[in-house]
């Protein structure tokens, strides 16, 4: 199945430029192109496009005008301002009001290409960031983190248990984590226990509890931890530590 292009929108009274970027951007993104800053405006309303590129100067409206319009109803677009000019002032005025860039024509075309493929790398982030509680503490945007990422959106909604595997520090509690937040259970606690930091003694007792009276000195009652996770998440961390009795004793809860 065919993977949705970004939509990149150029706005530049300048038919000319407008074909060529659209030339160089096509391979990698689907693009808009308008000689109309307030056509521009609309179009980004209405498309939502990743990225819009707008020309400083044009006879119609100031692409400083676009700019703030485009910010004003869809903060989350991102701004590269071209100019043929590249005044301090103008560039200054650019960035404050939110423009992610300014490319001073001619292009250099090769640079061009890597800063809208950087962008777009970038917006890819926060929107997972936007998506997944947890999200922005987990950093990496690798073909293997992209297929994490597809195991834990097929994954989360079912009400099944999960084994995460890893080495120790890459991230297993953090996963679980956004797994967690994106399950049934999402609005029941989240309770992640150290198995190795529990000695073998208690282990039992700290799993499932016991009943007041269960043995002596037994003087109340004590919620277990899978207890206390009811209609929420248990996170069990470095589970193979455990007895392999206590361990049998899980496939029974």
């Amino acid at each position: 199945m065919a993977t949705k292009q970004p939509h990149v929108l150029i706005i530049d009274d300048d038919k000319g430029i407008n074909r060529v970027l659209s030339q160089i951007l096509s391979d990698d993104f689907s693009v808009i192109a308008t000689t109309s800053g307030k056509d521009g405006i609309e179009m980004a309303k209405e498309l939502s496009p990743f990225l819009a590129m707008v020309d400083l100067r044009m006879p119609e409206t100031d692409g400083l005008h676009v700019l703030r319009e485009i910010k004003k109803s869809k903060p989350e677009i991102s701004v590269i301002m071209m100019s043929a000019y590249g005044e301090v002032a103008s560039v200054v005025e650019a960035f404050r009001e939110g423009a992610a860039d300014f490319l001073t024509k001619p292009f250099d075309f090769r640079c061009l290409l890597e800063n809208v493929r950087k962008l777009a790398t970038q917006t890819n982030i926060e929107e997972e960031e936007s998506q997944y509680p947890h999200a922005k503490d987990i950093i990496g945007n690798s073909r293997i983190m992209k297929h994490v990422w597809n195991l834990i959106k097929r994954f989360s909604p079912t009400d099944i248990p999960i084994l995460l595997q890893g080495e120790t520090g890459t991230g297993k509690e953090l996963f679980a984590k956004v797994i967690h937040s994106l399950s049934v259970r999402s609005n029941g606690p989240f309770v992640p226990v150290d198995c190795s930091a529990i000695p073998e003694s208690l282990i039992e007792s700290e799993l499932f509890g016991y009943e007041k009276g269960a043995f002596t000195g037994a003087s109340t009652r004590k919620e277990g931890l899978f207890e206390s996770a009811n209609m929420g998440t248990l996170f069990l961390d470095e589970i193979g530590n455990l007895p392999l009795s206590i361990q049998a004793k899980l496939l029974r809860v």
